[in-house]
């Protein structure tokens, strides 16, 4: 049974993988930035400009899933302490099989879980980065946690 369940967890990751490099494009093109505008009205009005680091996940959860989710989240606890004490940087984890979410999968064309690293800029969305290089090193936490890191602080710099 355990090896079953192995067998199917691998299949998953897999599968997941593969839809990744599906995708050709990893940075959004304008006109696809523009249709993500809709997420960056959830983002507080009380600071203008902020990177918000969105992690998307269903309802179905496997044990991968929630360990990229603590690892995203320790990525940003670990890192960026400043930046989320003083608001320019949230993360926020994003349940896209609730109805009030669905459009996120539409807005970053999302196909599996993921994190999605948004820049706002003056309230509005500025620009979008899908971190899809996180199933590829689900297993290498320090890899994992460097990758994130270096992907907020990217949009951290821009301007």
């Amino acid at each position: 049974m355990k090896k079953l369940s192995l067998a199917a967890g691998l299949l998953l990751l897999v599968l997941a993988s593969v839809a990744v490099y599906a995708q050709k494009d990893v940075k959004a093109k304008p006109a696809e930035k523009a249709k993500a505008s809709s997420a960056a009205k959830t983002v507080k009005k009380s600071v203008q400009d902020k990177v918000v680091v969105y992690y998307f996940h269903g309802n179905a959860r496997c044990t991968t899933c929630k360990a990229m989710e603590a690892m995203t989240r320790e990525a940003i606890d670990t890192g960026f302490k400043k930046e989320t004490a003083s608001g320019r940087l949230a993360l926020k984890e994003v349940n896209v099989d609730e109805e009030a979410n669905m459009h996120f999968v539409f807005d970053y064309k999302l196909s599996t879980k993921a994190v999605i690293v948004q820049r706002v800029v003056d309230g509005k969305n500025a620009g979008w980065t899908n971190l899809d290089q996180i199933w590829l090193l689900a297993g290498k936490k320090d890899k994992f946690i460097k990758y994130i890191q270096a992907g907020v602080a990217k949009e951290l710099a821009e301007k």
